[in-house]
């Protein structure tokens, strides 16, 4: 009975492994092929020169990400509201459910200054965001949306703003940008799913017969 316990788990554990996994919605989130997916923007007097390079965003080793210079295209004085800017994609949700919108962030500025403040944006609203204040040296963290949304374009982003102008000094960065759903509403296997609950249980079904089979011929 152990062993057609285990079987029958394995047969629907397989069965059961492609709606497990969870659905990526975003292009290009770790930014491995550049800019390619995405499309830079400027708030109202603000400035980010997007580009990708090689760092460090999550303190276990370097990777391609994205770089921004934010801040203030013209400086409107200490107190003012924070500018910048960041990227964005438009993304097509095709069933209902709720997801998880996530990303990694990292900030270097030396001498105090301010390290921005760190947004995921959902149709030009910050949904989440984190003023890292006054940094010296490099700070790292990740910010982590969750929502459930019916099917629709979606416009998706990151976005990183400054009360002071852009600077060589200071720069911002994003790295694995992600937008998943692990069980979506509606869900319907697909058929070679189908195929693998199937066997599973005709797996159990073959065991059990040849138990009872066994069990009569040590007992007649």
């Amino acid at each position: 009975m152990k062993k057609l316990g285990m079987m029958f788990v394995a047969g629907l554990g397989l069965a059961s492994a492609s709606p497990a996994q969870a659905l990526e919605f975003i292009t290009n989130g770790n930014f491995s092929t550049g800019l390619t997916g995405w499309t830079s923007y400027n708030t109202t007097n603000g400035t980010s020169s997007p580009t990708t390079t090689s760092f460090d965003v999550t303190g276990l080793g370097a990777t391609s990400a994205l770089r921004l210079r934010a801040g203030q295209a013209t400086f409107q004085g200490f107190g003012s509201t924070a500018r910048g800017g960041g990227v964005y994609q438009m993304v097509n949700i095709t069933l209902a459910g709720t997801y998880t919108f996530s990303a990694d962030y990292a900030t270097t500025a030396p001498g105090n200054l301010s390290g921005g403040i760190f947004s995921l944006m959902m149709n030009n609203v910050a949904v989440t965001n984190f003023d890292t204040g006054q940094v010296n040296g490099t700070e790292r963290g990740s910010l982590t949306y969750s929502v459930n949304l019916a099917p629709g374009l979606y416009k998706i982003g990151v976005q990183v703003a400054r009360p002071f102008m852009s600077t060589a000094n200071s720069n911002q960065y994003f790295d694995n940008v992600r937008l998943v759903t692990p069980t979506p509403v509606g869900y319907v296997p697909e058929p070679g799913t189908w195929l693998l609950m199937l066997a599973g249980f005709g797996v159990a079904g073959g065991m059990m017969r040849r138990q009872k089979i066994e069990t009569r011929v040590r007992f007649s």
